[in-house]
């Protein structure tokens, strides 16, 4: 996740800080277009790697502890209080979608961030605190507001203790109004919602910056 947030994080603000904005503005394709390559260029970087380092851990766990035990319920480890009806496969499976859409909404807010910096410490800085930030709230409060807060964050699927997976296999609502949802659902739910906003935001906020220029 930071590997990815340093890399997307110099997206708009090293033209900033270099003032080569100022010459692609000028170009024909400059702006709104502009924006679009250059956010679809980290996602395809992003998108590649996280199939292949998936793909490559997947292999290795489950050549590692056998593949006949994807078919396991996971029910049947640790603890049977897991409301899922789920397999030991299905998990993974749902698992690293959820891990790719969580990537994909900490990217596209981290690229919001660097169309808004004009340098690139700055936006390497606040990226960070971004990704670090539902971890902190995990750790310093467990109120039902706290929940809610971590889980609709960008990286709110990611975490040592916190991670999509731990909700998963936990029993953990936020109670939003008289509606109370399950936590993996305000996951998944918010960073599909995330994903086109951050982008839309980023482009909007670049091209403007070009305009203002």
């Amino acid at each position: 996740l930071f590997l990815y947030a340093v890399i997307a994080a110099q997206s708009f603000s090293a033209e900033y800080q270099t003032g080569a904005d100022h010459i692609l503005r000028c170009a024909k394709y400059g702006r709104w277009k502009l924006a679009i390559v250059k956010m679809g260029a980290v996602l395809i970087l992003f998108a590649g790697t996280f199939a292949a380092g998936a793909a490559v851990f997947l292999l290795i766990t489950n050549s590692a502890f056998g593949w006949e035990g994807l078919s396991t319920s996971i029910q049947m480890m640790g603890s049977v209080f897991k409301l899922p009806d789920l397999t030991i496969g299905q998990t993974q499976a749902v698992t690293v979608l959820c891990g790719f859409l969580t990537l994909a909404a900490s990217i596209s807010c981290v690229l919001f961030v660097s169309a808004k910096s004009r340098n690139v410490h700055t936006a390497m800085i606040i990226s960070i605190f971004l990704c670090l930030l539902p971890t902190i709230i995990y750790m310093v409060s467990s109120a039902n507001v706290a929940d809610i807060l971590r889980s609709i964050l960008p990286s709110g699927g990611i975490g040592l203790s916190n991670s999509f997976l731990f909700e998963l296999e936990g029993t953990n609502f936020a109670q939003i109004g008289s509606i109370h949802l399950w936590l993996p659902y305000l996951m998944m739910g918010a960073a599909v919602v995330e994903i086109p906003v951050f982008l839309l935001l980023a482009g909007r906020a670049y091209s403007r910056t070009s305009n203002r220029t």
